[in-house]
Parts: structure tokens; sequence; C-alpha cells
């Protein structure tokens, strides 16, 4: 396509859909009437959604420890996956001579004794229950805290609203809300909503603890667990923690109205609400936070045939890590992401049985860091194995065990990608939509960079996402190889075209 700065919108618009045009009619001949090409028929029957179960039941076991990036369950992930490429003949494409790239990354081992209780008057009012109530914040720091509780609103101080002025919190434990007001809510703002930009200010202002409310209205549902604190400094000395509305309601005891009334009454008036509450708060968390731990993207090359298109590539990726663990609480993320870990270790052993090569080269990639900020695919975009101009296509698969049907984020705006799916998901069984939203996930650094770049997620309710009930009894075998086969059919014909 043309990119000189000449071409109108409309020029645009109408030369994306003469190509989305020839593309499904090129690709046409593979939709739900036709044979699999003799040349990947075998790869395509070998791929087993009961198989994929097994290498989830495997990799999101309580062995695996949640695969916190830059754990030792992190790198044998990473390994598995290497493995599984040098079994297949595939080339490696990390570092010189090997399927892996590593890179630095902050790690936070969050261990006990614990203990987070609420105290009225000396006689505890509520207990909460780890992992059913509360969770520590993925960078939360050490501490044992027993100290008076101070509602911040929401936490933040900008230009012009500012949860903290004119009250005093020095040697309180904060309780703020999640997000910001609503007014606030902008692209612009978006890093103020972090619990870093957060744990900061508070720290700053003197807190000696911080208590982070998910939802007010999540009907004591498990509070979303996450170890992304954005780029701000750890905290060492500020114990974290998230609550469910549960623990918001006993936070609620002796004031006129429930926190949850009162967040409403803050976004309504669009004014800062801050003011002591009537209970205290008892925190306990040991940590082992290490600045200069080692995380791995792992990276092997199906090398196509073709003597000049073999240095263009198709990228199909997932990421290999989740939120590791706390104490015995352990988030073994079965469906975030040990599901798209599994198409790509399919896609890999199926790669041992191709007749011919695609003319293209593909490459799979298992990325680390994801959960901490994307942290992974940010390295390989910033220290690329091959020029991102050679690649033509990334395919991120995140989530994708649970649900009803497939849809393929910024398919919109990639209609040669959306293409290739599009034509073939009758023969793979699976219904599928496109999307013009670009959530943040692995795919995202690759479009930021012009690359064109789509993600698969399946659309359902994805039982225990970011919490310790996500487990592979939750995931579908028959989803995994509509799936599984359909990526395989579409990155085969997109590094064939």
């Amino acid at each position: 396509m043309p990119s000189n700065t000449d071409v109108t919108d409309g020029n645009r618009k109408l030369l994306a859909t003469a190509l989305f045009i020839f593309i499904l009619l090129a690709l046409a001949p593979l939709g739900a009437d036709a044979e699999i090409p003799a040349e990947i028929a075998a790869a395509y029957s070998s791929v087993r959604g009961g198989d994929m179960i097994e290498f989830v039941r495997i990799i999101a076991s309580d062995k695996f420890k949640g695969r916190a990036s830059g754990s030792e369950q992190n790198y044998q992930t990473a390994l598995m996956l290497a493995l599984a490429m040098q079994e297949s003949g595939m080339k490696p494409a990390g570092e010189p001579d090997s399927f892996l790239q590593d890179f630095p990354i902050e790690d936070n081992v969050i261990e006990g004794p614990f203990a987070f209780e609420l105290i009225k008057d000396g006689t505890q009012v509520f207990m909460p229950k780890h992992g059913k109530d509360f969770v520590f914040r993925g960078f939360t720091g050490s501490g044992d805290v027993y100290s008076r509780t101070f509602f911040a609103g929401y936490g933040v101080s900008l230009p012009d609203y500012d949860s903290y002025a004119g009250v005093d919190v020095n040697g309180s434990v904060v309780v703020v809300l999640n997000g910001l007001p609503p007014e606030y809510d902008t692209d612009k703002n978006w890093d103020k909503k972090l619990a870093g930009f957060k744990m900061q200010l508070a720290a700053n202002h003197g807190a000696k603890g911080i208590i982070f409310i998910g939802d007010v209205d999540d009907n004591f549902n498990p509070p979303i667990a996450s170890v992304y604190k954005g780029d701000y400094p750890y905290q060492h000395n500020l114990p974290a923690v998230k609550v469910n509305s549960r623990v918001a309601n006993a936070l609620s005891n002796g004031l006129d109205y429930p926190l949850s009334t009162i967040k409403r009454m803050i976004d309504e008036n669009g004014e800062p609400m801050s003011f002591p509450l009537e209970v205290d708060a008892r925190i306990q968390v040991n940590t082992r936070y290490d600045p200069t731990a080692t995380a791995w993207n792992v990276i092997g090359n199906l090398k196509g045939r073709h003597s000049s298109l073999r240095n263009r590539y198709i990228i199909v990726c997932a990421h290999i890590d989740h939120l590791g663990y706390q104490g015995g609480l352990i988030f073994n993320g079965a469906e975030d992401n040990a599901s798209g870990v599994s198409v790509l270790n399919a896609l890999i052993r199926a790669f041992a049985l191709l007749d011919k090569m695609p003319r293209r080269s593909i490459l799979i990639v298992g990325f680390s860091g994801e959960e901490k900020g994307l942290l992974g695919s940010k390295y390989f975009v910033e220290h690329p194995p091959v020029p991102l101009n050679r690649i033509d296509a990334v395919i991120n698969l995140d989530m994708v065990g649970q649900g009803n049907f497939l849809t393929v984020f910024g398919g919109m705006k990639n209609p040669l990608i959306y293409s290739a799916f599009a034509v073939n998901a009758n023969e793979a069984g699976i219904k599928v939509t496109p999307s013009n939203n670009m959530p943040p996930s692995d795919q995202k650094p690759f479009a930021e960079a012009g690359v064109p770049s789509v993600m698969l997620l399946t659309i359902g309710e994805h039982v225990g996402y970011h919490t310790a009930a996500d487990d592979v009894e939750n995931l579908s075998p028959k989803l995994l190889e509509d799936v599984a086969q359909l990526t395989l059919l579409s990155a085969w014909q997109l590094a064939e075209y």
C-alpha cells in the first residue's frame, strides 16, 4: 500500500477495501467447503484439545507457582517451549544461538507470615480472608503496621484535584478507591490510576500502609490481583492490600453512609472527600524485592522456503507469565495465559509435521513481563531479533480457553490479517468477529511501532480472572482446539501469500 502523504483518507479506505476483497478471494479456496491443503493436513490434524489441556495442567499447576516474571518457574516455562522448538526443527531466534532473549525486570516475592484485620476500640471487628476478601498488591512493601485508617478518596494529586489537600494522613493506613474521578479519567491521566502512583503519594504524605478498594459494588467477589505498578519507585516499607466490597463495608463501620455511597457522592460532585475512618487496621507482610531480576522471552523461527520472502516474518505470540503466588495462595493462570501458551505449544509441535514450509518465516514468541506492563514485548520491539519493518503480521493470543466465540481485536484496522481468520472460521468450527479496539496486551507495542498487529481473545465469562480460581478445570478443550487449528491455518496462509 502506498504511504505517501498525498493519499486521501477516502482513497486509503478504498485501497483497504480492495485489498480486503482481494485477500478474501485469494484465500477463499481454503473456506468451509474445501479440504485442508495437503502441505499442512497432518499438522492440522495433530492439534488436539485434550493434549492442550494436559499442557495447561502442567504449567498452570501449583508446582509452577504462578509463573511470575523473573521466577524460576517463569524460566522453566520458557525452557519447555524452547525444547519443543528444538525438537520440531525450529531455529533459535533469541540471543545468538539461543531460543531465549533475557531482559531486566523487577521482582517481588510475597511471603508470610501474613495478617490483615480491622479493629475498633481494641476489639477485632472483621478478619478478611486472604484470596477471598483481600490480596496483597504485587509490589507491596514489607511491614507490620497497626494504625488508624484514613479514607483518601481516589488517593491522587492532580493540578485541579487533590485528595490530600488540607488533611493529615501521617502515620495512617490510607484507604483509596480504584481508578480516577470520572472527570479526570482521561488518556492524559492514565498513569495516575496506577497503584505505583498512589503508593508513592501515600508514602510521601507519611502513610504507613495502603488499602485499595477494587470495586465497591462487586457483590463480595474476590478482588482482582495485579503485579503492575507502572514506572514508579518501589515503596519498601508500605504494605499494600486490595480488598473487595465486604471489606469496604467493614471499613464503613460507624459512618453515616457506606463507602459505596460516598464514592457516588464524590463522582457526582466532582470534589475530593477525605476523612478519618472509625476503625484501625493491622497489616503484616514480608517481601523479597529484587530490582535486578531477569525474565525471559522465548523465540523460535520456522524458516520459510522462499529465497527472499523467508526474510519476512509472521509472528504468533502469547505471554507465558502470570501473577506468581502470595504464600500458599497461588495464581495458576490457566486461562490467563496458559491457554494462549498451549496454542503456541500445539503449533510448535504441529510444525514438525509440515510437508512444506511456507514462503515467509513464522516466529513463535512466548513473552514474559506482560502482567508487569508488557515488558517482554516492549523489550523485543526495542531490541528486535529481526527488523521490525520485515514483520508483516503479529498475532497475539491472550485468554482463549473460555467463551463462545473469538474476537480479532485490531482486525478492523488490519483487514489482511482478519481476512485470514474470517475465511477459515467455518473450517475450524468457531465464530469469529473483528474489533477496532486494541487492548493492552503484547501486540500493542508492535502496533505502536507501526507493525500490523491483532489480539485473539475468546468472548464470554473468564472464570477466575486474576484470582486463585483461574484453574484448568474452567477451560474448554474443544475451544482450545478450534482456536489453535484456526491460528495454524491463518498463520500459514499469511506466511504463504
